[in-house]
C-alpha cells in the first residue's frame, strides 16, 4: 500500500527554512553573548544547529564552522550507534568530543545534543559545538606540539548522557562508567548500605543540618545540597612487561609482551579526569536547574549540609 504524502508548496517550504534558520541563528548569538570563554565570545568557535530524528542536517547557523557542522553529524552517528531511539527521552542531553568515540576533530571541541519531542514523539535535535579554552590537557590551552597521544590533550568524553530526565545520581554514575577502566561507583555509603538497617542509613536532620551523609549528597535524583560523595573502582592495567597468553587472529596461541613506552598508573591519571566529569554532570545540573526555576523563592528555611 502506497501513501501519496502532498508536498508543501514553495512558499510554505521558504517560510520554513527561514524560520530554522532564525532558531539556529538566535541560538548561536545566545551561546556567544552567555560565554566566558574568549574563544566563543570574540573568536566565534562556536556553531549551532538543528538535526531530525535520524541525526541528519537540517539547518544551521549562518556563521557556523563547517568543520564543526561535520562534527556534530559524526557525533549523531555515534550516539545512534550507542543509544536506541526508545532510550532517549524528553530532558536528555549527550554530550561527546572524542574524535574516535563521538565524532568529533579535537578533544577542546565538545558538542552537546538535546532531543526534541513534540507530543511525546521525537522530532529531532538541536546541536551546539565550542572550543573550550582549556580540556586538561598538557599544556594550557590543550593544544601544543609535540603530542603523540590523544590522552596528552585532555578529557575524552565519548558520547554520554549528560543529563538524563534530571536524576543526578543517574547522571553522575554513567558520567563515571564511561571513563576507561571503571569498573564500579558508589555513591554515598554505596555497597556498605546492605549491611545498614534504615534507621542507621537515613540521613537524619536538625535546623543545624545534617547528621550523616550515607546517600552521598542524592536524595531521588535530587541533591540535598550536602557534599557530594562519588567513589570509583579502577580495574588494573593489563599492558605489562610480564609475558600474557592469548591468539591471534586466526585461533593459534601466542605470547604477548608488551614492550616500549606505557603507563601502567590508570589510578593516577584517572582521578583528574574524574574530577572532570563530576564537574561537568553538576555544572549541567545547575545551569538547568538555574533556567527552569532560577527565580523560584522556596517558603521554608535552608538546612545546612552538615551540623557543625
Amino acid at each position: 500500500m502506497s501513501v501519496n504524502v502532498p508536498s508543501p508548496d514553495p512558499i510554505t517550504i521558504e517560510i520554513l527554512a527561514n524560520a530554522l534558520q532564525s532558531v539556529t541563528d538566535e541560538a548561536f548569538i545566545a551561546l556567544m553573548k552567555s560565554a566566558y570563554s574568549t574563544n566563543i565570545k570574540e573568536r566565534h568557535d562556536h556553531s549551532c544547529a538543528i538535526v531530525d530524528r535520524r541525526g541528519k542536517l537540517v539547518s544551521q547557523a549562518s556563521n557556523s564552522i563547517p568543520v564543526h557542522i561535520a562534527s556534530v553529524l559524526g557525533q549523531m552517528e555515534a550516539l545512534f550507534r550507542k543509544f536506541d531511539l526508545a532510550d532517549i527521552e524528553e530532558g536528555d542531553i549527550f554530550a561527546a568530543n572524542d574524535p574516535h568515540e563521538g565524532g568529533g576533530t579535537h578533544l577542546p571541541d565538545v558538542s552537546l545534543a538535546m532531543p526534541v519531542f513534540i507530543d511525546g514523539e521525537l522530532l529531532g535535535f538541536v546541536c551546539n559545538i565550542a572550543h573550550h579554552a582549556d580540556i586538561g590537557g598538557m599544556s594550557p590551552g590543550s593544544m601544543a606540539g609535540g603530542m603523540n597521544e590523544i590522552y596528552q590533550e585532555g578529557l575524552r568524553i565519548p558520547v554520554i548522557k549528560l543529563f538524563r530526565r534530571g536524576k543526578l545520581d543517574q547522571d553522575l554514575a554513567g558520567a563515571m562508567m564511561s571513563i576507561n577502566a571503571v569498573k564500579g561507583v558508589e555513591i554515598g555509603a554505596g555497597f556498605a548500605s546492605i549491611r545498614q538497617k534504615g534507621g542507621e542509613h537515613g540521613d537524619e536532620m536538625t535546623p543545624e543540618g545534617f547528621l550523616s551523609n550515607n546517600n552521598g549528597g542524592v536524595l531521588g535524583g535530587i541533591s540535598t545540597g550536602q557534599n557530594l560523595t562519588v567513589s570509583i573502582a579502577l580495574k588494573p592495567t593489563s599492558s605489562i612487561r610480564v609475558p600474557r597468553r592469548s591468539v591471534d587472529v586466526h585461533g593459534a596461541a601466542v605470547t604477548i609482551q608488551t614492550e616500549g613506552r606505557h603507563d601502567p598508573c590508570v589510578g593516577i591519571r584517572a582521578a583528574p579526569i574524574a574530577e572532570g566529569m563530576m564537574a561537568c554532570v553538576l555544572m549541567d545540573h545547575a545551569l538547568r536547574h538555574r533556567a527552569q526555576c532560577g527565580d523560584v523563592v522556596l517558603p521554608v528555611a535552608p538546612v545546612p549540609g552538615h551540623a557543625r
